[in-house]
């Protein structure tokens, strides 16, 4: 058996060697019911040259093939804040934080990460007051399991051997095996990282029931269900579950079906892994 260093001894670690931006922060703290929000989001994305060529990468993938990078004022005009917003945040996390991987496959990882977050976004009301946050909620609601591999291969390696006993991953298994569950390491992940306090405690109710989560986390964890739901789970995650009906009807009054919403997922993805220049 591998030992394991404590919990937060190993994500400071982890935070220490896998930053994020100090964009992705500053997007983070945009108030979004503030008039100005589009500017303040505008002049964050005009400092970073790389989130600006993977945003246009991304609207490459929406049918924008320039606007987002080059014109972000046209870009909120047709796809709104919200999307855009999403974007940029999908932009700056995967393109900082995606690395060399063992056990876990990055590529299944980012799909189901990006899946989470377009999910979580569709359930999110729109007046609560963390719904700027729901787009990186969603992305980095499992970071610690993608930084643990790609520091620690030997950890995670353990850690799927026993998720292929025991019927996939779920925090008593991650417990048994690790000494602590994937979203614990994370949540301690983000707040070394400065994340705000309502994203590390929307991902610490994965494993509380739905009628004892906030707004956030029950956005966030129906949205991390049903990217399992819907084929993202790969070999770590299983669920014999249907979709949630909130999500179901919030699906279809946005994406129309499920095979656009995966379609969805996989465009914008690949506008942000893969060189579409």
């Amino acid at each position: 058996m591998v030992a394991f260093p404590p919990l937060d001894e190993l994500a400071r670690r982890l935070a220490d060697t896998n930053p994020v931006s100090d964009e992705l922060r500053a997007i983070l703290t945009i108030d979004p019911f503030d008039p100005d929000r589009e500017d303040a989001l505008r002049a964050i994305l005009a400092t970073t040259k790389e989130a600006r060529t993977r945003l246009r990468q991304i609207g490459r993938s929406l049918g924008d093939a320039e606007a987002v990078a080059t014109d972000t004022l046209t870009s909120l005009q047709q796809y709104g804040y919200r999307r855009v917003l999403s974007a940029a945040v999908i932009s700056l996390v995967v393109t900082n934080l995606n690395g060399p991987t063992t056990t876990v496959d990055a590529v299944t990882f980012w799909r189901r990460a990006v899946c989470t977050s377009f999910c979580a976004q569709l359930v999110t009301p729109d007046r609560i007051p963390e719904v700027g946050l729901v787009p990186a909620t969603g992305l980095l609601a499992e970071i610690g399991l993608l930084l643990l591999d790609m520091e620690y291969p030997e950890y995670t390696k353990q850690l799927a051997e026993q998720a292929g006993r025991g019927g996939g991953l779920h925090p008593d298994l991650e417990r048994a095996t690790l000494g602590f569950a994937i979203h614990e390491l994370t949540a301690v992940i983000l707040t070394h990282w400065g994340m705000p306090a309502a994203m590390v405690t929307a991902v610490l109710e994965r494993d509380r029931s739905p009628l004892e989560r906030g707004a956030l986390g029950s956005a966030l964890w129906i949205g991390a269900e049903a990217a399992v739901i819907l084929g993202f789970g790969g070999q770590l995650y299983r669920s014999d579950r249907e979709l949630d009906p909130r999500l179901r009807r919030a699906n279809e009054r946005f994406y129309g079906s499920v095979e656009n919403l995966i379609e969805r997922v996989d465009l914008v993805l690949a506008g942000v892994l893969f060189d579409n220049a």
